[in-house]
């Protein structure tokens, strides 16, 4: 199954640590209810259980949303650690002497057009926001 839109839109729009994890938690805790009712209705006969065809297919509907869970939870496993990776670079660029992070900031505004650099700029301060 792939990832609905609504959901990588989602996805894309969280950007702390925090806000991914309690994503993860939400997809874990979804995960064991589905689990436990699959338990159930492979286990435990019990009133008003499905027989048959109903029985099958119901079970196949779990089974696909068990799949697409762990895809997003795949999902945002990776954006996770893309921020980790970047929270890792930042703190590489702080240690680097001020000149050397200077004299890339003079190469970028020098190279890139203003567009660019203005985006680039953002984008730093997002991220150090977001530490």
């Amino acid at each position: 199954m792939a990832l609905s839109q609504t959901f990588a839109e989602k996805v894309a729009q969280l950007n702390t640590k925090d806000e991914l994890k309690a994503l993860l938690t939400s997809i874990d805790e979804t995960k064991r209810r589905i689990r436990s009712q699959q338990s159930q209705l492979s286990s435990e006969p019990w009133e008003g259980i499905q027989t048959g065809r109903a029985r099958r297919v119901t079970k196949r509907k779990m089974a696909r949303k068990m799949s697409l869970l762990t895809e997003e939870r795949d999902h945002v496993t990776f954006k996770l650690g893309r921020l980790k990776t970047l929270g890792k670079h930042l703190n590489m660029a702080m240690q680097r002497p001020s000149t050397l992070n200077d004299a890339i900031v003079a190469v970028l505004m020098a190279t890139l057009p203003e567009e660019e650099f203005l985006a680039l700029e953002l984008k730093a301060i997002a991220l150090l926001d977001n530490v």
